[in-house]
Order: C-alpha cells, then structure tokens, then sequence
C-alpha cells in the first residue's frame, strides 16, 4: 500500500497472487501509476495424436510438479485425445515413482514440500473435491511422505472435465489434471477455457502443425516439443495472468516512458 501510493514511484512491478495483484492495480491506478502484473496461471499441455508420449509426459509432469507446484508457469492441465488416455496413464504411473519425496538438499530429493500448512490442506482439499466430483487420482504407491514438513503426495488426475474446479483454477501444488478432447478445435476451446493465460506447451510429431496449433492458444507463452524458454524473449500473460511483460528489452521497456521534443528552424 505505501509504494502504491507514494508520489515519488511512478510505476510498480508485480509477480505474485491474482488477488494481491489486483489490489495493487487499484491501488497504484488511483494515482495514475504504470503498473505490471505476472499473476497465476492455468497452463494447459496440449498433446497431438502423433507426439511422442514417452518424451512429452515426463517433460509436462516435470513443468507441473517443479518446486512442488509451486509455480506459475506450471503446465498443471494435460490435454490428450480420448483413444491414448490409457497410454498416458501408464507412463504417468511408470513415472510417478520417480518423483521422491523429502528434504531439498538431500540428494536424490525431486519433490519438497509446499510452502506452509495452509497450502497443503487446500491442495489435499482440492483433490478430495475432484474425486468425489468423477475423478480418479493416481498416486505412486512407492512414493512416501516423509512425517515432517508440508509435504502433498504428486497426483495424476484422470476423467478431469473442464468444468470442475481442480481445471479452472490454480493449486499451486503437485497435481496435473487430465482431461480428454475430441478434435483439434475441442483441444483449443478447453485450452482457451480459463480465466488465465501465461504459459503452456504443444507437443507433435509435425513441428509446423504444432507450431499453427501454439499460434491458437490464447497464452503469452507456448513451448512446442519442449523447446526451453527463451529469456530474451518478453514473459508475461493475457486475461486474468497479468499485462505487460518481462525479460529482454521488452522488461526495460515497459519502464520507460517517451518523451518527445518538436523542434523548428527559425529562419530570419
């Protein structure tokens, strides 16, 4: 609230909590203040009929669980044809086993705990509300929780549909939702079909399809075949993720201000 209101910031940059972003928009914009927002994220992992599973599943599983969840980039909504739900479900299960749980600075750790208490009751919450809605969790039955810290058992959702609430809002925790679409058109809509837009990935055995395919997402970001981020490039999202961008020239950019000066001759 003070640097939102203080006459000597001309302009504030945020990355946190879609509410918390938006009070400071109010907040900063009562005073006229430039303000840019990197706030929550529902990415969506659209998977081609002809991608290549055994990679593109464990790179989205990472995408989803990296930092326990914890990130808002995470592609946290897998989309798959109807015919190769069973396919993904066994390389989600292969896969779950490797995601081991405990201390981060233990060697051979992938997954810590989420940030406090609070945090893991809501996830744990949120997947007790899926199932009990028509999902089915998956869950590594090698992978155990140690008994200190606020540790969430990595979840696979299957039998997600894009209505339910696990695949309309952000967790914030390791849990991906499945969700199975009909056509090419059926994977966009439910891709476009949330109030976010920050990030997100298309994986295809035609590079140039998927490439058409990313340029429909309605998403500040799309990685095609897991190609890594590049941080030269502006970062930001659409729609309820936030405006403006970061990173490169575009990051400074969106600092600066122009100002111009109209010069004319005086001619005696």
């Amino acid at each position: 609230s003070a640097l939102c209101s203080h006459t000597g910031i001309d302009m504030i940059s945020f990355t946190g909590s879609e509410r918390v972003g938006l009070a400071v928009a109010e907040l900063a914009g009562r005073q006229g203040k430039r303000v840019v927002l990197e706030l929550g994220g529902k990415s969506a992992a659209l998977i081609c009929a002809d991608a290549p599973l055994d990679r593109a599943i464990p790179a989205v599983l990472t995408s989803c669980f990296a930092s326990s969840g914890q990130t808002c980039v995470a592609q946290t909504r897998l989309l798959v044809p109807e015919h190769m739900v069973e396919a993904v479900k066994e390389i989600c299960a292969r896969e779950l086993d490797t995601w081991t749980c405990g201390d981060p600075a233990l060697d051979g750790t992938r997954l810590g705990p989420v940030a406090t208490r609070r945090q893991q009751t809501h996830v744990q919450a949120e997947v007790a509300q899926a199932v009990a809605e028509g999902a089915t969790a998956l869950q590594s039955p090698n992978v155990s929780l140690p008994d200190k810290g606020f540790f969430v058992q990595p979840t696979v959702l299957f039998g997600v549909t894009p209505a339910m609430k696990v695949a309309q809002q952000e967790l914030f925790g390791p849990v991906l939702s499945v969700i199975a679409y009909r056509s090419e058109d059926d994977a966009v809509a439910i891709a476009n079909g949330t109030a976010y837009g920050l990030s997100g990935s298309v994986w295809s055995g035609d590079r140039c399809a998927a490439v058409r395919l990313a340029q429909r997402l309605q998403t500040g970001q799309v990685s095609v075949n897991g190609a890594p981020q590049n941080f030269l490039a502006p970062f930001g999202g659409v729609k309820r993720s936030g405006y403006g961008r970061e990173n490169g020239r575009f990051g400074v950019e969106e600092c600066l201000q122009y100002h111009v000066v109209h010069g004319a001759m005086i001619i005696d």
